[in-house]
């Protein structure tokens, strides 16, 4: 086997609509036609909200009056409580992992062992020594045999 080597990371891609099915192609459409349905549903009252703030009028007024007004700031009341709170939760739980990881220190990239190496080589029965010899070999061809036999060959 050779060495590892890096990859080009950014890959060539190919698009060969021809290869697609009518159903595969038909699927694909109608999936990306609901997602921005959803995304121009989304930001709909945000549009509306700009025109009414750059002057244009609504039917909004003439049909909801004064109290219309006064719906709207007790609306953005409430949802500005619920955006806090939601924003004061995940700041709290941020700081709650920063706290959790300098206590119990970093766990990434840490390398420890699961199995102590007296238990694999107890495993594979080999001693000790065997086994740090076969760790650091670049290829290991294991073949397991009837009654839980290993046969261990470097390369």
């Amino acid at each position: 086997m050779a060495e590892s080597r890096p990859r080009n990371p950014y890959p060539e891609v190919i698009i060969r609509n021809d290869l697609k099915s009518y159903l595969r192609w038909f699927i694909e459409s109608f999936i990306t036609i609901v997602c921005w349905a959803v995304y121009v549903y989304i930001l709909l009252p945000l549009v509306t909200l700009l025109l009414w703030l750059l002057g244009f009028q609504t039917m909004q007024r003439f049909i909801l009056g004064d109290q219309g007004y006064s719906e709207l700031i007790k609306i953005l009341k409430n949802g500005g409580m619920i955006t806090l709170i939601i924003v004061l939760l995940l700041i709290g739980w941020t700081y709650y992992n920063l706290l959790f990881v300098r206590i119990k220190g970093e766990r990434r990239n840490s390398c420890s062992t699961i199995t102590p190496n007296e238990d694999v080589a107890l495993l594979l029965k080999l001693e000790v020594s065997q086994l740090e010899d076969l760790k650091n070999r670049p290829v290991l061809h294991v073949k397991l045999e009837k009654d839980e036999q290993y046969i261990i060959s470097p390369e």
